[in-house]
Parts: structure tokens; C-alpha cells; sequence
């Protein structure tokens, strides 16, 4: 994996990750280059990074690197642009770094015209499990234990969500973490930033005392109540945004992508 100021900008595809860990600290060199237009044949800048790392023969070129565009939020400040199919995610974690800290748990809902068409939720291996973790999810080193590890569960996250717009709450959270393991570029959209942005200022007579999960969807009448648990922290997000759809525009108004 390649990350520039911690954002992960390109992947090497997935049957060939095993030796990339291993030379980490011996990353000797990166080039980036943008094709122009005119050379790549198409409208698009097109960037080609090539990677380098030192071994005991040598300079040696790593070939098969993949780049992906960071995808992109759907809504913008005062233009909120709502979907009638998308996939709903959450994740549970050991820490807050997702360069260092593990997924535990990894959850989605297929939405599709206000309802649940399918879902995805399940446990990833990891040895770092800690106190300060299992006190805020509950998950334990036994819970994970004979779970499957890291990537081949997000291979399989991945062909669930395909390329449909994703939603979450604070979801730039959830993509550091699948992004330092996965490369997606799925457009995206966040509850947290759509409450910050349109229900704080007590014009449709919402007033929120801050924008966590549990605080919204209080607010906005939702029995649910979030646990910290992927799966039902997805649902209670699916409902904040049908609910928040209702208050900001009329059904029509929505969009397909």
C-alpha cells in the first residue's frame, strides 16, 4: 500500500500483499507521473506511480501497482443530494489509528427505496484487542478468535458494496480504515456531517447539542438506540437518513447513481 499524509492513494492487487510488509522501511523511491490527456487517450489525468525498494541485488521496481481516486462526498454545504440506493457501514475497531489499529467487526445494508434489500456483517481476526476497546464494544479476543482475517473479509465487503454510494456516521472514520487495507473509490455521504450542516441551526426545529450517532437519533425520534455494535450502528444510520431525506427534500426529489 502507498499513503501520502496518511490518506492511502493506491494498492497492489490483493494475491500479491504478502512481500509488500516486508519491505516497508526499505521504500527507496516513489515517481509519480500524470499522464496528460493527450497520452492516455481520454479526458482523465491519469497518474502512474511507480514504486521502488531496495534488496540485497539492488534497486528493484515493484510492478502491478493499482491507483484509485479517493472517492467523493455526494453532498456539498447547502446542496444536499439524497439517494434511493446505497449501502449503509459501520465498523468497530481496537483504537483510532488506522495505520496501527485493527477492524473488528465490519457491518452494511443494502438500501434500496427506503427498505433493507440485503446485509453483510462479520468479525475480523485480530491480536490487539484491548481494555480500552472491549469496554466501548464488547468484543473480546474470543469473539474474534476463528474469524477470518482482515482482507479476505473486506474482498468480500467489497463485492457487496460494489459501486454503490456509501453512507455512514462520521464515515470518513470508517473509510481511513477500510482504505489502509482496501482500495475503494465509492462516492460517499455522512449523517454526522449532514446534522452538523442543516439540523443544528433549529430551522426545522432540531436543536442538537452535538452530532454523535446517539444524540441524532434521539433528536429525530428514533427508537433505536446505538451500541457500538457494526451492525445495528448501521441500522440506526439508515434510519437517520431516511429521516433526514423527509425533513430536507421530497421523495422525488431524490436521485439514483
Amino acid at each position: 500500500d502507498v499513503f501520502v499524509y496518511g490518506e492511502k492513494i493506491g494498492a497492489f492487487p490483493v494475491n500479491n500483499t504478502w512481500d509488500v510488509r516486508s519491505i516497508y522501511n526499505k521504500i527507496a523511491k516513489i515517481d509519480l507521473h500524470v499522464k496528460h490527456e493527450r497520452e492516455s487517450g481520454n479526458t482523465l489525468y491519469e497518474p502512474v506511480i511507480t514504486l521502488y525498494y531496495l534488496t540485497e541485488d539492488g534497486l528493484k521496481e515493484r510492478p502491478g501497482f493499482v491507483y484509485k481516486n479517493k472517492g467523493k462526498r455526494l453532498s456539498a454545504y447547502s446542496s444536499p443530494i439524497f439517494v434511493d440506493e446505497y449501502i449503509v457501514i459501520d465498523i468497530e475497531t481496537t483504537g483510532l489509528n488506522p495505520l496501527t489499529d485493527d477492524i473488528l467487526e465490519i457491518a452494511a445494508l443494502h438500501i434500496k427505496n427506503g427498505s433493507v434489500a440485503d446485509s453483510f456483517s462479520e468479525f475480523v481476526y485480530s491480536d490487539k484487542i484491548n481494555a480500552k476497546s472491549m469496554e466501548i464494544n464488547h468484543i473480546t479476543p474470543a469473539r474474534v478468535a476463528n474469524a477470518r482475517k482482515c482482507l479476505e473479509v473486506l474482498k468480500d465487503f467489497a463485492n457487496f458494496i460494489s459501486d454503490l454510494p456509501l453512507i455512514g456516521h462520521n464515515i470518513g472514520f470508517d473509510l481511513n480504515f477500510i482504505r489502509a487495507n482496501i482500495s475503494i473509490d465509492n462516492s460517499f455521504d455522512d449523517t454526522c456531517a449532514l446534522s452538523k450542516e442543516y439540523l443544528c441551526s433549529g430551522k426545522y426545529g432540531i436543536r442538537l447539542e452535538n452530532c454523535k450517532l446517539p444524540t441524532v437519533c434521539a433528536a429525530l425520534n428514533i427508537s433505536r438506540f446505538p451500541n457500538h455494535r457494526a451492525l445495528d450502528d448501521c441500522k440506526c444510520t439508515f434510519e437517520c437518513y431516511e429521516k433526514i431525506k423527509g425533513i430536507l427534500i421530497q421523495p422525488e426529489e431524490a436521485v439514483s447513481l
